[in-house]
């Protein structure tokens, strides 16, 4: 699992998390979807999945966007705000994709609807990673 950190508006953060052995690839908090594409291409990667931590723009606002730029493409989060949401994830929901998990996990504060995801590989040595948004 590679995780490419993706520096965006002032003080924000998308990302950008590569399962090395298909080069399938999900991202976390888009907003700013051509700076997103950019990195898909020079990976060479195939982005199939967004994870959305919550409804706020600076972290959902590239969804609609990338969604009509990419058909197909999944939209995941808790909060039904959430611009371009494909399916909503409930509070203990794993997914997976290819030697990825991803533990979905409800954790309201900032939002009523925020979710925090959970991503490992199961005999990878390096370690998981938490996107709380």
């Amino acid at each position: 699992m590679k995780v490419k950190v993706i520096p965006v508006l002032e003080d924000n953060y998308m990302y950008l998390v590569i399962e090395e052995r298909t080069r399938e690839a999900v991202a976390v908090d888009v907003a700013v979807p051509k700076r997103l594409l950019e990195i898909v291409g020079r990976e060479r990667v195939s982005l199939t999945t967004v994870l959305t931590t919550h409804h706020h723009w600076d972290h959902a606002r590239g969804n609609a966007e990338l969604a009509r730029l990419l058909p197909g493409l999944v939209v995941l989060g808790a909060d039904e705000r959430i611009c371009a949401l494909t399916r909503r994830l409930a509070h203990g929901e794993e997914l997976r994709f290819g030697a990825i998990h991803v533990r979905c996990l409800l954790t309201p504060g900032h939002t009523l609807g925020h979710m925090s995801y959970f991503l490992w590989e199961e005999e990878c040595p390096d370690p998981p990673a938490v996107f709380s948004g």
